[in-house]
């Protein structure tokens, strides 16, 4: 069955999708790693003290506070913190400031590019430092998290709070195994109702095709005559609506 989608889950996706495409452009990299390498080093402290940072948050800190720290890339208040968490998050302060003009830098890119909204170079930065974020602490691109930790991962609050299911141990003697995840089953689908219910659909299914239409058209240079001609399955009005509304879904502006 389909996933149930988030806005804002969606909008991360489409612009990871589109930083993967400008990525793989020789052309654009050449230029970006030109910008980058008198900064290279800067970069790479600020890639590892930013991981540690968070590490050592998680240890210290509350979990209420902790949480609060997870907005430390949103301009977030950030909870009292002790000494020594505190001076490394000054230093952490001034590394993004060391990469001001990398930024602007970044930002002259992105609008030459056509890579037009207001996210831009700090999403080009960000992008670069997960990047040798990987390569450093040898992280795996995909990982198996446990369902009751999500809320764990993101700044926002979640729909509804999490849902909780009991099983007693007299049920294994009372029923089947089958009849017991048909119970469960049951308790899902109401939840996932009533997380409809909220206001949520389902995830857009074709964000990395619309994503690749709008490359193609934008920074490839290609028609929509172009592109019916090489999806023929799709009528050049659906790529045109459908690249319109990539653009308004990632917040980019195709003015001249």
């Amino acid at each position: 069955m389909p996933r149930i989608g988030h806005p804002r889950l969606a909008k991360a996706e489409a612009i990871t999708c589109l930083l993967n495409l400008y990525w793989n452009e020789p052309a654009f990299v050449k230029e970006l790693q030109s910008l980058r390498q008198p900064y290279a080093q800067v970069i790479t402290k600020l890639a590892a003290n930013q991981v540690n940072f968070l590490l050592d948050c998680k240890k210290a800190l509350p979990p209420d506070k902790y949480q609060k720290t997870l907005d430390i890339m949103r301009g977030g208040e950030f909870p009292e913190l002790p000494a020594n968490l505190a001076q490394r998050l000054e230093e952490i302060q001034q590394q993004w400031l060391e990469l001001q003009p990398y930024l602007d830098g970044l930002g002259a890119l992105a609008w030459k590019w056509k890579l037009r909204a207001k996210w831009s170079a700090f999403m080009l930065a960000w992008y670069d430092i997960c990047h040798v974020i990987f390569s450093t602490f040898q992280m795996p691109k995909e990982v198996e998290v446990p369902l009751d930790i999500f809320d764990d991962f993101y700044p926002w609050a979640p729909p509804l709070p999490p849902l909780e299911i009991k099983v007693s141990s007299w049920a294994f003697i009372h029923f089947s195994r089958q009849q017991m995840i048909e119970e469960i089953a049951k308790e899902l689908q109401e939840y996932e109702q009533k997380i409809k219910n909220s206001g949520l659909r389902e995830r857009p299914s074709a964000i990395a095709r619309h994503c690749q239409w709008w490359f193609e058209h934008y920074v490839k240079g290609k028609t929509y005559v172009e592109l019916e001609k090489d999806d023929p399955s799709v009528v050049q009005e659906s790529i045109k609506r459908a690249v319109w509304n990539f653009s308004r879904r990632v917040g980019l502006r195709m003015g001249k």
